[in-house]
């Protein structure tokens, strides 16, 4: 993993050196389509942490990205329900639309939902952090293709910043609330969590995010 600069707008308090590349973001009306397809579920999710969390009654998103095959992640509202509750208002609000992948770190983690891009933005709402260091049990791992969330060092700042695993990541167990995995898309999260960044761990190509739908199964 390649070390990171400190960077102004992403401050953890009391980190150890792994903790520092942390995904933290600082805070400052149409309901999504229904989109009925046939989703592959890739092979990888039958090895993955998650696996024993998937169930038929778990709602899927699928992340539209401009350019690349979309990602598809089913949510866990019994590991982290308000979390959950939480990101499918925003997305059924549209409110995922025309934004970017901020922070892109290779073998660490790729971040978005910024509406401001800079990495300190929200939806102007945060959400209670689901996690142990918050006394709120949450026992999924964050191994590769966990969706979880961003957040200032408030435990309850989070806002609409997430972030998916690139790989295995379990440094930041108890202290961010994970609230899903990858089912589809496994690909695509390589090719954006390898792509070449600049300084702040920004893509220099700007990776697109159309729209975050929820979609029925």
């Amino acid at each position: 993993m390649k070390k990171l600069p400190l960077l102004f707008l992403l401050l953890l308090a009391a980190c150890t050196p792994a903790e520092e590349q942390a995904p933290t973001m600082e805070t400052t009306e149409t309901p999504a389509q229904m989109i009925p397809q046939e989703i592959v579920v890739d092979d990888a999710v039958l090895t993955s942490v998650y696996q024993d969390y998937l169930s038929e009654s778990n709602p899927w998103i699928q992340i539209n990205i401009e350019g690349l095959d979309p990602m598809v992640i089913e949510l866990f509202p019994d590991v982290a329900p308000q979390t959950v509750d939480h990101i499918l208002a925003l997305i059924n609000d549209g409110f995922y639309e025309d934004m970017i992948f901020h922070r892109v770190i290779e073998t660490f983690m790729i971040q978005g939902g910024d509406p401001t891009a800079t990495g300190a933005g929200g939806a102007g709402i945060n959400v209670i952090g689901e996690f142990a260091a918050n006394d709120i049990d949450n026992p999924l791992s964050h191994g590769r293709g966990v969706m979880s969330m961003a957040r200032a060092t408030d435990y309850n700042s989070a806002s609409s910043q997430f972030f998916i695993v690139h790989q295995n990541s379990d440094f930041l167990d108890g202290g961010y609330a994970a609230f899903g995995g990858l089912i589809s898309g496994f690909s695509t999260l390589d090719t954006i969590a390898t792509t070449s960044t600049v300084q702040g761990d920004r893509p220099a190509r700007e990776i697109v995010i159309t729209s975050i739908q929820q979609i029925s199964r």
